[in-house]
């Protein structure tokens, strides 16, 4: 009896349903930052994405947002401008987190 496992590959995506923006998929292989255009209704989840080495991923949210999440990422670093209600970070290793407004 064998067993056949498929591995599912993350994709890269910024995938923007209404007033919600998920960011999921990204690895070291990333090299720019990946711009993430707000609005003050926008809530915004940033999930899944690894780092590799001394290679960090650089999230920049630009405009004011309703909240931000990450969750279950290693070595990003996260830049927003403005943040209405929550930031919150769960399940991360090597986090930063730069707001450059308020929150």
């Amino acid at each position: 009896l064998t067993s056949h496992f498929h591995i599912k590959k993350n994709k890269m995506s910024v995938v923007i349903n209404g007033d919600r923006c998920v960011v999921e998929g990204y690895t070291h292989e990333q090299k720019e930052p990946v711009v993430i255009e707000a609005t003050p209704k926008m809530s915004i989840y940033i999930g899944s994405n690894k780092g590799n080495g001394g290679q960090t991923i650089v999230f920049q949210i630009t405009g004011k947002c309703k909240t931000v999440t990450v969750a279950s990422s290693s070595k990003i670093a996260v830049v927003c401008e403005d943040v209405i209600a929550q930031i919150e970070i769960v399940r991360c290793k090597q986090v930063q987190f730069q707001c450059s407004g308020a929150v």
